[in-house]
């Protein structure tokens, strides 16, 4: 997509998927990318009983643009990284369901750590995201807001990806009616404590 990709718009993760897969595995590609109403899952990547297998990316209704993007980028992930596992292993009857911690506050372990690493370095691309927002900065919700229209991801993703090479001590708490749900920091804030 060329050095530039950012500057003219951010990734579009659908139309990525769809293409890559059809080209990379022609009789198993992901054949669809749908909002679904999936209680207690964020998004899902599901693969048909009959061979060659066809694969379907869902994700949960209501969610922004930048948090499908980024949901779609995880399911992705598994698609590339796991997809033979998630299609032989009978722990996952043909499909791998992720809730709102194993996408969300990027804190999963195993294989949905990996396809969080996978979204993000395809939406956010360090080399890009340190050349906007060097580690030693000290950004706002402005320059915060601003990444996360030029990668087309929520705020919440943009931050997260910040916290993970800043210099600076940051939390990022995501709270309700007073109530945090959950926190992250930055290696220097975790450091001193």
């Amino acid at each position: 997509l060329g050095a530039d990709r950012f500057d003219r718009a951010p990734v579009d993760m659908a139309a990525l998927a769809l293409e890559y897969s059809a080209k990379v595995a022609p009789d198993e590609a992901i054949e669809k990318i749908v909002e679904a109403d999936i209680p207690g899952c964020v998004g899902a990547l599901v693969c048909s009983e009959e061979k060659p297998r066809k694969w379907a990316v869902m994700y949960d209704k209501g969610q922004s643009a930048g948090r499908r993007a980024f949901t779609i980028g995880h399911e992705f992930g598994h698609y590339i990284l796991h997809r033979q596992s998630i299609e032989t292993d009978p722990r996952y009857k043909l499909g791998i369901y992720c809730d709102e911690e194993a996408i969300t506050q990027r804190d999963g372990v195993g294989i949905e750590k990996e396809a969080d690493i996978f979204a993000a370095d395809l939406l956010m691309p360090f080399h890009d995201f340190r050349v906007q927002l060097p580690a030693k900065a000290t950004p706002n919700f402005e320059i915060l807001s601003g990444l996360a229209k030029r990668y087309g991801v929520s705020l919440a993703a943009a931050t997260l990806r910040w916290l993970e090479y800043t210099e600076t001590r940051a939390m990022l708490i995501v709270s309700n009616e007073g109530f945090a749900h959950w926190a992250k920091s930055s290696k220097a804030a975790f450091r001193s404590g």
